[in-house]
């Protein structure tokens, strides 16, 4: 979608897009903060700029348009944002670290060809850019709001009990990574290092690594110690 847009005429005026770089910033500062960073509200600011942006143009074709264009054009960032984190979410559930960055590696350059699609299509029919623009947004958008509860389901929890919300509040004041999380959880059960391997199809020595990172984050020396901070946290929960 950014790709196609990024071809259509622009005002380019400096002093406002950083201004709408700030307004854009305090946006996703208050998701962070207030929704906890609701993915899905991200997601449905980018879909929602982008598409009115796209209806803006469509209907006014002056230069007061373009500036309404060029402001709205800003929650494509918003995208950005959004998909690097429901990338590195899905990856570093999925796969280990040397997998992580092959996969990356690959997606990042792949996209460049995205190019080329907008890029023949400007070449050729510059004048209907914004109309496939406009109808790519829309299809994509209600594809996402169909598929969201579904994506929802499979990449995030759900309600926790008290003690996991208790325990998952503690996990996440201490900066874990959704991989130690579940890694915490699995160690939490008694399963040794060679078993979360074998559960979250990865390497041992990812295992390790991760189960390093999270003693460190709580300060603990080893798997002892965390069994009793979580069962500390079970008797204050209770």
């Amino acid at each position: 979608m950014v790709f196609f847009f990024s071809y259509l005429p622009r005002t380019h005026q400096p002093v406002l897009n950083g201004a709408v770089g700030i307004a854009l910033l305090a946006i996703c500062l208050l998701i962070y903060f207030v929704f906890r960073f609701n993915i899905w509200y991200m997601c449905a600011f980018f879909f929602i700029g982008m598409l009115a942006s796209a209806v803006e143009q469509l209907i006014f074709h002056d230069s007061g348009s373009l500036v309404v264009f060029d402001i709205l054009q800003g929650f494509s960032y918003m995208g950005y944002i959004a998909s690097y984190y429901l990338l590195g979410y899905a990856l570093s559930r999925n796969v280990d670290y040397k997998r992580f960055r092959f996969i990356i590696l690959i997606i990042f350059n792949a996209s460049l060809l995205f190019h080329l699609l907008p890029g023949t299509l400007a070449h050729r029919v510059p004048e209907s850019m914004l109309m496939i623009g406009t109808v790519l947004t829309l299809v994509l958008f209600v594809v996402f709001v169909l598929l969201a509860p579904v994506f929802s389901q499979m990449m995030f929890p759900g309600e926790p009990s008290k003690f996991e919300d208790a325990s998952l509040r503690l996990m996440r004041e201490k900066g874990f990574t959704a991989r130690e999380q579940e890694i915490t959880r699995l160690l939490l059960e008694g399963k040794l290092i060679k078993e979360c391997a074998y559960a979250l199809g990865v390497s041992e020595h990812t295992i390790k690594f991760h189960a390093k990172n999270i003693y460190r984050k709580l300060g603990i020396g080893g798997r002892s110690e965390l069994l009793n901070v979580f069962m500390q946290l079970n008797q204050s929960s209770q």
